[in-house]
């Protein structure tokens, strides 16, 4: 299982969270959702995207992203 809320909060680490919704084509209010924990994943697509953006930004934490 992935750990969304960790992963929005990472990219938002790297690029605001505007600019995160904006390259990954999602509402910018469902991913301050994710980053506060409210909304536990994100829909099939979306999640590909932030995954691959999390990957290009953020290498050195992304296997951390797994959670049991």
């Amino acid at each position: 299982m992935i750990n969304w809320q960790q992963c929005a909060l990472n990219l938002r680490g790297a690029m605001p969270l505007r600019r995160v919704a904006r390259r990954v084509g999602m509402d910018e209010g469902t991913l301050r959702r994710l980053a506060r924990g409210e909304t536990q994943e994100p829909k099939f697509v979306a999640g590909v995207l932030l995954l691959d953006l999390h990957l290009q930004l953020c290498a050195d934490r992304h296997a951390g992203l797994m959670q049991l």
